[in-house]
């Protein structure tokens, strides 16, 4: 008999620290979506490059997962607008905001 409370025992401790795992894990990453035009977004990406226009591959910084984005333009593939981080316009791939 006591070896049977013990397994139960045992049972329902490891229930509830398997129930207290599930809840204290972080929330999935929620999908990056398309900036919106006049709207000021957050990057979702870990990194996204900055360019001083959406026709050139210099570029003028990163942006990182958090920082904000103001988007004035959207060219297909990339949006126009302004950076937070860096105080200047620039270009940013679109679909990496949240």
């Amino acid at each position: 008999m006591a070896h049977l409370r013990n397994g139960l025992r045992a049972a329902v401790a490891g229930a509830v620290f398997a129930t207290a795992l599930v809840v204290a894990a972080p929330p999935a990453q929620a999908a990056c979506i398309h900036a919106r035009v006049g709207q000021v977004m957050t990057i979702c990406a870990q990194d996204l490059s900055l360019r001083r226009d959406c026709d050139s591959k210099a570029w003028t910084g990163f942006l990182y997962r958090g920082d904000r984005f103001r988007v004035d333009a959207d060219y297909g593939d990339w949006v126009w607008g302004w950076s937070y981080r860096h105080n200047r316009h620039g270009c940013v791939q679109d679909g990496w905001f949240m």
